[in-house]
């Protein structure tokens, strides 16, 4: 017996130095597992936690595998993880909270009308509720109120932002409570609560939405102030930039729209800026601000190389502009990434054409696939034929093009011209006869037929007819009008001729054809009215 007494603290000795053994051991694999999370080793870190909860669970330790579930890009082992650790600690806030967390993830992939969505949002509210009870702090009572507005529990939601405001002196909250209240369909006492918030001083969310209202009210005025005030608290926000530009463009101020669009794209990068700075491109084209647009798009294709269509928008910027040789440079550099961009090249033969080298053009426009050669490229190769010139080969260009497209007006047009040009006149009156099939009320079709007949002096009542369709359809159009006055002039009617060739030069007063026009008609004058 007394020998058993003394074994007895060496027994209870043993025992202490094995549980402390046990327990460095659990706290030495827990280590072991942050370690190799930190150095990357997911899988191992997963498999060293696992031996952890085998040992000694608690709540830290199951967030810790569901965080790394997370990292894994495992969310379904991740939730059943987290489901696991509720049922075991169902009083554990975190874990609610995290619960709840996952729901609303899952409630974010359905519609609001769908059951389901209902079904995961009731169970969020649920586990925030309890996370809230637990510890009612400000993390969780938001997110009750948050899954209860979903639900349209506004009592609720409301509950809590007035516990937020009245008793923790949350004034943030007065915005989402000023929602709130609106989404109720009390609009007025809502707007007073989101005013509140602006009034802080300290919420741009604020002002956005109150521009967001008095937008709804038509209050553009008001909304660009509550914009300007959110500007002030917050400059370098895009979104409230961006919201400006919108509010500008709208109303045609297209100045102070590119202002906006591009302190929004100074505070953006990647695809966002380049879709801002072709924003600003497209209005500076509008205001005929070529030089904006140029820059506009060159920042733009640095930020986006691969953009095709910035390569069209810039050259075509730069053309527009004059820059011709700049145009070129740029179309160049589009082509050489996207040589099958048949848009881009057929914009580059025009330029070309432009630029006096029509034989470059056509070569640039012939390379077009033939799968993709529509109604512009007939047009731009013979254009470019016509220019060399080589007309043979652009009559044959507008044949095969309308061959292809037999309803085109255009292409009907353009062969007219060439036909017009080789003095082909019996085969032009055929093609404008052939386009006013399609298009009867052709304003253009009409002055042209009309005008080769005054010019060549023959069935001058027909001309007349078709001239009068088209001054009825554009009265003021000085090239008709000077159409009309040549066949006046054929018809012996100098007076009224010379009147209305007047009011054609009193539109276009140095061109050179009416000039020639009016010389004309003034010889046939009696003497002493030519100069009145």
């Amino acid at each position: 017996m007394k020998k058993s007494l003394l074994m007895l603290p060496v027994l209870l000795f043993a025992l202490a130095a094995l549980a402390f053994a046990e327990s460095e051991s659990t706290t030495s694999l827990y280590l072991k597992a942050s370690q190799l999370e930190d150095d990357g080793d997911l899988d191992e870190a997963f498999y060293v936690y696992q031996q952890v909860l085998a040992r000694e669970s608690s709540p830290t330790v199951y967030m810790k595998v569901v965080d790394l579930e997370i990292k894994r890009n495992r969310i379904d082992s991740a939730f059943t993880i987290l489901e696991r650790a509720g049922e075991k600690y169902p009083d554990n806030a975190e874990i609610a909270f995290r619960m709840g967390a996952f729901y609303i993830e899952k409630a974010l992939f359905y519609d609001n009308a769908s059951a389901t969505k209902t079904k995961w949002l009731t169970e969020a509210k649920k586990s925030f509720q309890i996370a809230a009870d637990k510890e009612p702090t400000e993390k969780h009572l938001v997110a009750v109120a948050y899954a209860a507005a979903e639900l349209k529990d506004y009592m609720t939601a409301m509950r809590i932002y007035d516990q937020l405001i009245n008793n923790l002196g949350k004034t943030e909250y007065y915005r989402p409570r000023g929602v709130l209240k609106i989404e109720m369909g009390k609009r007025k006492e809502g707007i007073e609560d989101i005013k509140k918030a602006a009034a802080t001083g300290e919420d741009p969310q604020a002002l956005i939405r109150l521009a967001d209202l008095a937008r709804e009210d038509n209050d553009t005025k008001g909304a660009i102030a509550y914009l300007q005030k959110a500007l002030e608290i917050s400059p370098d926000m895009a979104v409230v930039n961006l919201y400006l530009g919108e509010l500008y463009k709208d109303q045609k101020d297209y100045e102070n729209a590119i202002r906006f669009y591009m302190q929004a794209a100074e505070h953006t990068d990647g695809k966002m800026r380049a879709a801002l700075l072709k924003q600003v491109g497209g209005l500076a084209l509008e205001k005929e601000d070529y030089l904006t647009a140029i820059d506009a798009y060159r920042m733009a294709l640095k930020d986006n190389p691969n953009d095709a269509q910035l390569y069209y928008m810039a050259g075509y910027a730069a053309s527009r502009g004059g820059l011709r040789e700049e145009a070129q440079r740029i179309f160049d550099a589009g082509l050489g990434k996207f040589p099958d961009y048949a848009v881009l090249r057929k914009r580059s033969a025009f330029n070309l054409i432009m630029m006096g080298k029509p034989k470059e053009a056509a070569a640039v426009v012939e390379k077009i696939d033939e799968v993709e050669r529509d109604l512009e490229y007939y047009l731009v190769l013979s254009n470019a034929y016509a220019e060399i010139p080589d007309r043979a080969k652009a009559i044959a260009t507008l044949n095969k093009g309308i061959a292809e497209n037999p309803g085109s007006l255009e292409l009907y047009m353009a062969l007219a011209v060439q036909y017009e040009e080789e003095k082909k006149y019996e085969d032009c009156i055929t093609v404008l006869k052939k386009a006013l099939e399609i298009n009867p009320g052709s304003a253009s079709a009409q002055n042209f037929l009309g005008y080769l007949y005054a010019d060549l002096n023959r069935n001058l009542d027909e001309a007349e007819v078709l001239l009068n369709k088209a001054l009825a359809k554009e009265p003021g159009n000085y090239a008709y009008m000077d159409s009309k006055a040549w066949l006046l002039f054929r018809k012996g009617r100098y007076q009224e001729a010379y009147e209305l060739m007047q009011k054609a030069l009193e539109v276009k007063p140095d061109d050179p054809e009416m000039l020639e026009h009016m010389e004309q008609i003034r010889k046939k004058l009696p003497s002493g009215r030519s100069g009145t």
